[in-house]
């Protein structure tokens, strides 16, 4: 298998806001290769460690941090799963899609989004909880 030396990836900026980072390949040859800059709510790292070595066991400490928006974490596993990135809540305001195949992902960090399955697909989310689906989305009729 041909992995890059680091992970591929891109960001998403619409109206000078940074919404999203898209990983094209989350494979990666260094040992630990984070994407996400320090003060972003969400962390993205790949990892890679020969055999034998470790990484030392650690405890997170407690720590309060504010959170004002709800960050999300999407990974597809088979099939392709189309984004959609808005600059308003106007269905004709689309800004940009993306196609995410197996193995790639994106961390949406604000904005309007939608997603679509173009084939059938199988796709994780990883997001900041606790949350209320009632009281932490709109959903909107497009």
């Amino acid at each position: 298998m041909n992995i890059p030396e680091s992970v591929i990836h891109r960001d998403i900026i619409i109206d000078g806001e940074h919404v999203a980072q898209v990983i094209e390949n989350t494979l990666t040859n260094r040992r630990h290769d984070f994407i996400t800059s320090e003060e972003k709510n969400f962390q993205f790292g790949s990892f890679f460690l020969s055999e034998g070595e470790s990484i030392r066991s650690h405890q997170h400490l407690e720590n309060r941090r504010s959170l004002k928006t709800t960050t999300e974490f999407i990974f597809v596993q088979v099939g392709v799963l189309t984004v959609y990135f808005y600059g308003s809540n106007n269905m004709e305001d689309l800004r940009e899609t993306v196609n995410l195949g197996p193995g790639s992902a994106v961390i949406i960090f604000a904005g309007i989004h939608g997603f679509s399955a173009h084939t059938d697909c199988r796709f994780f989310e990883v997001k900041q909880g606790p949350f209320n689906d009632k009281t932490d989305k709109i959903k909107l009729n497009f």
